[in-house]
């Protein structure tokens, strides 16, 4: 049925159409028609953990082959990139590779937002042409100025397929599981009890969230001495809150902050030297 229906939705107007499909679902839906309505026959796709049974926009939006690049912005029935002549189907003869043209080889959340305007300040400042410095701000996301430095993405499979994803030990596996649930209650009890903070009391937990999250990401990347840094700075939140100097230690997100650099100085300082010294008695 919608073989034969397509041709016709193209011809319309990228508005009319979206309307008239909407209001057709609409209409099957109250009349309970919806259970006969077909899903298309494709392969579904699992990405990044999630099942997406269609897989119309997914592969062109997400991937990071140079024949993919710069289409299928929008979502749902893409309509914005059908007007706009962004739209890019899947092609058979070429297999999505979903990320970043560039590999970010980071956990660092901070670094994966402002990594593209570091290399696009570099790029400004190394190109000697001064109309190239003012395309770089402007033009396609994969063009680069010719006078640069590895200017040419390389697009062989082998190479942009890797993922990033360095060894881990078990304690850093531990350790930042706890730490992914950390950051959530933590943040959510900052937003909840916001009503009850003082402006600078509020700022000083946004500083102490953003520096949980990039202490994470260094040790999820083998950073060196980041447990030792990470100790050092859950020790000195300790006496922060205990003190009261800066932010109230009957708050909430004060009282979870506490709770939560307290678990860090033991696991780091009792409870890894505890697993590292019973692994190497059973090793001996």
């Amino acid at each position: 049925m919608y073989s034969i229906i397509r041709p016709l939705l193209f011809k319309l107007d990228p508005e009319l159409s979206h309307h008239l499909a909407m209001k057709t679902f609409k209409l099957l839906h109250v009349f309970g028609l919806l259970y006969f309505v077909k899903e298309p026959k494709t392969s579904p796709r699992v990405v990044m953990g999630l099942k997406f049974k269609n897989l119309v926009g997914l592969a062109a939006g997400l991937d990071k082959n140079a024949e993919y690049i710069d289409a299928n912005y929008g979502g749902v029935f893409i309509i914005w990139d059908r007007m706009f002549g962004t739209y890019i189907s899947e092609r058979s003869d070429i297999k999505p590779i979903y990320g970043t043209v560039k590999p970010l080889n980071s956990w660092n959340p901070i670094w994966a937002n402002f990594q593209v305007f570091y290399q696009m300040v570099q790029d400004t400042i190394h190109t000697k042409r001064v109309r190239d410095k003012i395309k770089i701000w402007y033009g396609s996301t994969s063009w680069r100025p010719d006078d640069v430095i590895d200017n040419k993405l390389n697009q062989n499979p082998a190479m942009i397929s890797e993922k990033y994803n360095p060894p881990l030990s078990k304690e850093q596996k531990i350790f930042g599981v706890f730490q992914i649930f950390s950051i959530v209650i933590l943040a959510a009890s900052v937003i909840l009890t916001a009503g009850s903070q003082t402006f600078q009391e509020t700022a000083i937990f946004g500083l102490i969230f953003l520096l949980t999250v990039i202490l994470t990401s260094s040790i999820l990347q083998n950073k060196e001495n980041s447990f030792n840094t990470q100790l050092f700075v859950s020790s000195g939140l300790i006496l922060l809150i205990f003190s009261g100097s800066a932010v109230s230690s009957t708050l909430i997100a004060s009282q979870i902050i506490m709770i939560h650099a307290f678990i860090n100085v033991l696991y780091i300082g009792i409870g890894i030297p505890i697993q590292r010294y019973t692994l190497k008695e059973s090793i001996n």
